[in-house]
Formats: structure tokens, C-alpha cells, sequence
């Protein structure tokens, strides 16, 4: 796993990063970089550490002092100083496992707290938002079954209706009365007929609320994601500015780290 802060060198130092992306992998996609041409380099917030990501006997070419200072210079620039690196989250670089680890004791256990009393409201708008998915899947479910029985229902009685006529024509061959064999037969291919009619109309009814089913369920999966997915938004947006202000609070930690 790639550390909070890393970046991509070429041959000639340039440096390539992005903010919010921190896979090195990530980041020649973004950039439209070949990966393997490039050297890989982390930064390690909590031991203060430039870090090289790669073997020097697999590297693309060799490394040199001037491709380390270029990483280096980049890091520096991100955060060599609590304004930088306070600038650097701000521009969507949030970390939270790592980050914590720069607050001061206090700090965290204040951090703790806040962001305990977040997850509670994130958690409870989790919960009204798959309650509501589940009362429309339900909903829906019980409109498809309503549905399905009403077709079972036509198509049973259109089968049983063509079975009476079928009988009719049936019984008077039994009791000879003077049908011929065309009648019969007609007879005969009207109740297959009725029922393939019956079959067809009950797969396209039953294919229709299925089709509807389906659609209102995949919209409401959809709306719930979305909402999941802005209420994880929201806690991080604030579980950010929480760390922003209590590092901020910390005494200057990165400077205290520093020495």
C-alpha cells in the first residue's frame, strides 16, 4: 500500500504526482505515464522518511542523488512545514490512519471523540436511507405478486375455460353423436391455441412486472448508493476539518517532529 504522499520520477527528474491519488499505479494512469519508466518514491509523514519503492537492480535506470532530491523537493513542498502539509489535506489528500499519528496525545483522544459522535450521525442516515430502500423493495415485491397471482389467475381460468370446450367436443364423439374427424381436429388445434394464447399472455405479463420490478429496485439500490456514498462524503469532509484544527492546535507538531 502507497503512502499518503508519493510520486513517480523520470530519467530527466521530473515528478509526477496528483492530489487525492496516492497509488503509484494510480498515478501514471492519471497522468498518462509509463510506470515502468519511472522511479517510484514515498514519503513517510510519521518517521519522516523518503523512502525509494523500488529495487535498484530492477529499476528502468539508474537512480541518482538528483532524482531523490527531485522526490525530495516534492515532498518538501507538501509538507515540510504544518501550513503545507495542512494545505496539502485540504486539497483532498486525507489519510486518516496516517494523519492521526501526527496529532499530539490529546489531540487524538479529542479527535476520538469527535469523530465518535460523526459515526453515530452518519450511521443513523445509513440507516434511514437502506430503511427506505427496503420499504420500496417491499413495495415492489409485493406489486410483482400481485401481479404474477393476477396472471396465474387469467391464465388458470382461460385453460380451464378452452379444457370445457374441448370436453364438449370430447363427449359427443363419445356418444356418437356425428362429428367428423375435421371438427375434432379443429377442436382439438383451438384448445392448443388457448393455451399457448394463455402461456404467451402470462409470460408477458408476469416479463412485464418483472421488467418493472427489476427497474424500481435497481433505481432504488441506485438513490441508497448514492446516498451512502455522500453521507461517507460528508463524515470525511468533517472528520478532515476536525484534524485540520486540531493539528492545527498541536503546537506546531511537524515542527516539533522535525527535530
Amino acid at each position: 500500500m502507497c503512502e499518503m504522499i508519493s510520486c513517480l520520477v523520470d530519467r530527466e527528474g521530473r515528478v509526477y504526482a496528483k492530489d487525492g491519488v496516492h497509488s503509484h499505479t494510480a498515478i501514471a494512469k492519471a497522468l498518462d505515464v509509463d510506470e515502468d519508466r519511472c522511479l517510484k518514491y514515498e514519503f513517510r509523514l510519521v518517521t519522516k522518511r523518503l523512502v525509494q519503492d523500488f529495487f535498484m537492480d530492477c529499476a528502468p535506470f539508474e537512480a541518482k542523488k538528483s532524482h531523490d532530491d527531485a522526490a525530495q523537493a516534492f515532498f518538501d513542498k507538501c509538507a515540510s512545514t504544518p501550513e503545507r502539509l495542512i494545505a496539502f489535506v485540504k486539497r483532498g489528500n486525507f489519510e486518516e490512519d496516517i494523519l492521526f499519528g501526527l496529532l499530539t496525545i490529546n489531540a487524538r483522544d479529542a479527535y476520538g471523540r469527535a469523530v465518535e459522535i460523526l459515526k453515530k450521525k452518519s450511521d443513523r442516515a445509513e440507516r434511514l436511507a437502506e430503511k427506505a430502500h427496503s420499504k420500496l423493495y417491499e413495495s415492489a415485491d409485493r406489486e410483482f405478486d400481485k401481479v404474477e397471482r393476477i396472471a396465474d389467475r387469467i391464465y388458470f381460468k382461460t385453460v380451464k375455460s378452452a379444457k370445457r370446450a374441448y370436453d364438449k367436443v370430447d363427449k359427443a364423439m363419445k356418444l356418437e353423436y356425428k362429428l367428423d374427424r375435421k371438427t375434432r381436429e379443429l377442436a382439438e388445434d383451438t384448445y392448443c391455441k388457448s393455451l399457448e394464447y394463455a402461456e404467451r399472455a402470462r409470460r408477458k405479463s408476469v416479463g412485464s412486472a418483472e421488467a418493472t420490478h427489476r427497474k424500481a429496485t435497481e433505481s432504488s439500490k441506485k438513490e441508497l448508493n448514492k446516498v451512502l456514498a455522500l453521507v461517507e462524503k460528508r463524515l470525511n469532509k468533517v472528520k478532515k476539518l476536525a484534524w485540520i484544527e486540531l493539528f492545527s492546535k498541536s503546537g506546531n507538531r511537524i515542527d516539533t517532529w522535525k527535530k
